[in-house]
């Protein structure tokens, strides 16, 4: 049987997701968890794959996984068995084909900052010319690989909410750090750093600016679509708010995100029976 499992986790203490040697990172946690349960006996083995990266600093509330097992998932067991700051909270059977980054339709990030009296108009107006088929090469950790930094953006929405800036992107992919180079950007327009015509440039390749990434802390996966049937855990969604109050306890830096992943957790237990 193959399982796709949803993954919850505040990636403050963690070197990314992505498995690196004599590093803590989320896959590695999650692998040797499923390991020592009794679920899977390696990655390869049982096929272990994932939605996406995420850079070290990033939390995710929908990160997605999938492997092989001959044992059926029981959430709360394997909860038992992972760090306190990873949380399993929905899963469904797929086909033995399926492929959580093939298969995805749609992801959704969302960014979190201090509202500083940026012109939110200005921002908006800006904001709508990410939408489409556009080349964020000029707005991506690797510029060089053209072909591979073309994304679809379906959505974009920024808002202001409790004296924080909320910006949600969505698209079928993203590339390394341009969510977090775009929201650079789209500040740079609110502070009259940059102009609309300038930001068209840059993902025209017209103009290339030293853009850097906002910080990774305030960056969230907030979920990965597919059309499946995911069984959630009303018990494991609990569990997630008592990890955000402890973490809030422990890092008073992170509260304005965690404020909003707490939202969204909320959120979901009133459509969870």
């Amino acid at each position: 049987m193959r399982f796709a499992v949803k993954v919850f986790y505040i990636g403050t203490e963690f070197d990314g997701f992505q498995f690196q040697k004599d590093r803590r990172t989320v896959e590695k946690e999650i692998v040797d968890s499923l390991r020592e349960a009794g679920y899977i006996k390696g990655k390869k083995e049982n096929g272990f794959s994932y939605a996406g990266r995420t850079d070290k600093g990033v939390h995710a509330i929908g990160q997605v996984i999938s492997f092989v097992s001959e044992k059926k998932v029981s959430l709360p067991e394997i909860n038992d068995y992972l760090p306190f700051d990873i949380v399993v909270w929905g899963y469904v059977e797929v086909e033995e084909s399926f492929n959580p980054r093939r298969d995805a339709k749609m992801r959704w990030y969302r960014y979190v900052d201090e509202y500083g009296g940026q012109n939110i108009r200005l921002m908006r107006k800006a904001s709508r010319i990410l939408l489409g088929k556009k080349d964020f090469s000029f707005l991506s950790k690797r510029p060089g690989e053209n072909e591979f930094n073309v994304c679809e953006i379906h959505k974009v929405e920024l808002g202001v909410l409790d004296n924080s800036l909320i910006f949600d992107m969505v698209g079928k992919s993203f590339r390394w750090e341009v969510v977090r180079r775009t929201w650079t950007a789209l500040k740079m327009v609110g502070e009259s750093l940059l102009t609309e015509e300038e930001l068209r440039m840059v993902l025209n390749k017209e103009l290339r600016l030293p853009i850097r990434p906002s910080p990774p802390s305030n960056l969230v996966l907030m979920d990965v679509y597919y059309a499946l049937p995911f069984i959630v855990s009303y018990s494991s969604l609990k569990e997630i708010l008592h990890v955000i109050k402890k973490k809030r306890e422990e890092h008073p830096e992170l509260t304005r995100v965690l404020d909003v992943i707490e939202q969204d957790i909320n959120s979901r237990l009133t459509i969870t029976p």
